[in-house]
């Protein structure tokens, strides 16, 4: 967990690493990271790079009602582009 002082900011480093690849002594070496951000009501989640979740024409960066991400969570382990 990192603390932000700044929304932005959580927002910004949030997206930047989701991009970076994962330490070649990781089991998942090279991959992606899953990265979570968190600000009271809102939720965004990063899957290999991209946000996850997101509806046809949704634009990222779009807010995850908390209710819907443990909805979620508990059925499939994962967002899936219908909530």
């Amino acid at each position: 967990m990192i603390h932000c002082d700044s929304v932005e900011f959580a927002r910004e480093l949030s997206g930047y690493l989701a991009q970076e690849p994962l330490p070649p002594d990781h089991e998942r070496e090279g991959e992606k990271p899953r990265v979570a951000f968190v600000v009271a009501g809102e939720i965004r989640i990063w899957r290999s790079g991209a946000e996850e979740g997101l509806k046809e024409g949704e634009p990222v960066g779009r807010k995850v009602k908390r209710n819907d991400l443990l909805d979620a969570a508990r059925a499939e382990g994962s967002i899936s582009s219908s909530t």
